[in-house]
């Protein structure tokens, strides 16, 4: 997946997300700044990319999407890749053709390519022989003036983003490709934990585009009504009568300064909320990454369980937001999707591409396409 964040960098994430189609799986993501994403699995789809795309080009079965879009004057070729798990050289010759199809214009290439880009350094254990498909990969990255920015960035560094229990090896298949001329740009690659699926993420962060950030409206997050700790506001709205009810010029005003006071209040009881979350998420992420590196020095069992404890305590949390989340969806669906407005234009965009006939089949297989 691409994700885009609408901050003061371009930060992007790759992560190739076993069970991609659970509900709750990948409905929220620990990055809460992001707007845009663009998922990988074994059938790539594109959508809300966070920029303009202006052409697509992706091959029959599904593992690669290139897209070619402007953000914000910038023309740029993003690259989403989940390579075959199999020797398949073919695979990394049509992606080369299909990038050269494109055009001469800088490339940004992430997602899981099956292969490593370095058999030392890149694999916990040696294999014997050299695939066909890694002297392949190395090829179109040669072609294409690609470049392991991780490996870059990190010459004698040695990290994983998948673990394969059968064999009881770790490797670093997943990885980001830029363009030489893109390098200068790169702010910082980095490799997270493996948590909700077999596979780490890893982030790309470059430099700024420029953007205007526009502050979005409040509205009350009505699931605080449902804690014990939250009810406490009913003494803040009694005090707040006992002192300013009898002083109030009229009862109007009293009410609306009355909203104005309890919008203060749960804008600071939900900040502290939602900073105690994200200090529990990073606190287990970095529990979770110390335990994951003990692990792979010595494969131990006491690791592996406090790993698995941890990784619950982990999703219990992410779990809690996604469903917040699809809370949020389902009443905005409610509230906006029967208006003329731009979820309601983006439905009937989807349902017209659902119903249209691009070709016909008769009796004997062949297929018939509109001239």
């Amino acid at each position: 997946s691409f994700t885009f964040s609408h901050m003061n960098n371009l930060s992007l994430m790759s992560w190739n997300v076993k069970g991609l189609n659970n509900t709750v799986g990948f409905s929220v993501l620990p990055d809460t700044s992001t707007h845009g994403r663009a998922r990988q699995e074994s059938n790539l789809q594109s959508y809300d990319y966070g920029s303009t795309p202006t052409a697509q080009s992706k091959d029959e079965a599904g593992r690669m999407l290139l897209i070619f879009c402007d953000i914000q004057g910038n023309k740029v070729i993003l690259v989403n890749v989940y390579a075959p798990n199999v020797d398949d050289p073919s695979f990394f010759g049509l992606l080369e053709n299909k990038l050269l199809e494109m055009g001469d214009h800088p490339i940004i290439m992430g997602g899981d390519f099956n292969e490593v880009m370095d058999p030392i350094l890149d694999r916990s254990s040696r294999l014997s022989r050299t695939s066909k498909a890694v002297t392949a990969l190395g090829g179109m990255s040669e072609a294409c003036s690609l470049v392991d920015i991780w490996r870059l960035q990190n010459p004698s560094g040695r990290d994983y983003t998948f673990y394969s229990p059968p064999h009881g090896s770790f490797s670093r298949t997943d990885f980001f490709l830029v363009s030489q001329s893109l390098v200068p740009a790169v702010a910082s690659s980095n490799i997270g934990s493996i948590v909700i699926s077999d596979h780490s993420p890893i982030y790309l962060s470059m430099q700024a585009f420029n953007c205007s950030v526009r502050t979005p409206r409040w509205r009350l997050n009505s699931s605080l009504l449902l804690e014990k700790h939250f009810a406490n506001i009913r003494s803040q709205i009694n005090l707040y009568i006992e002192t300013n009810l009898p002083t109030a010029p009229s009862a109007g005003v009293a009410w609306e300064a009355l909203k104005a006071f309890l919008r203060g209040h749960i804008i600071q009881y939900a900040s502290l909320k939602k900073k105690a979350n994200l200090t529990k998420l990073q606190t287990l992420e970095k529990q979770i990454k110390i335990t994951e590196f003990d692990f792979k020095q010595d494969c131990s069992t006491t690791d592996l369980d406090k790993l698995t404890m941890l990784k619950y305590e982990f999703n219990a949390v992410l779990s809690q937001k996604a469903e917040f989340s699809l809370f949020r969806a389902r009443q905005k669906y409610f509230e906006e999707g029967d208006k003329a407005g731009r979820l309601l234009a983006r439905y009937i965009k989807q349902r017209e591409a659902m119903s249209t006939i691009s070709a016909v089949q008769d009796d004997k297989g062949h297929l018939f396409h509109k001239k």
